[in-house]
């Protein structure tokens, strides 16, 4: 499977999930270098997504910065590689959302 019929379908996915913000993003030299390709907002958390497609794929060096910063600044983000990747990567976002939302109450 391609790269671009990996994010069809993870894009296709986010679309039918509730509560969910999706931006795909689109290169070309007019965003900055690095960005994941899928930006998503979930239960108040970033989420960034690179799609790669294969095991064999790995992300740039603008693109590991680009996901270093925003699991940084507090946001999720990684490498996926199918449809089951994203959502693992949803449900970090939303564990590290429940653990923010049960300090915060104690």
């Amino acid at each position: 499977m391609s790269e671009a019929q990996i994010q069809a379908g993870i894009v296709r996915w986010l679309k039918q999930q509730p509560e969910i913000w999706i931006f795909k993003v689109h290169g070309g030299g007019w965003g900055r270098r690095g960005v994941p390709d899928i930006l998503v907002c979930h239960q108040g958390r970033m989420v960034g997504m690179e799609v790669k497609g294969s095991q064999k794929a790995k992300p740039s060096e603008s693109q590991e910065l680009e996901i270093y910063r925003i699991n940084l600044a507090g946001g999720v983000a990684g490498v996926v590689r199918s449809v089951d990747d994203a959502r693992q990567l949803l449900e970090k976002a939303s564990m590290q959302a429940a653990a923010y939302e049960a300090v915060c109450q104690a």
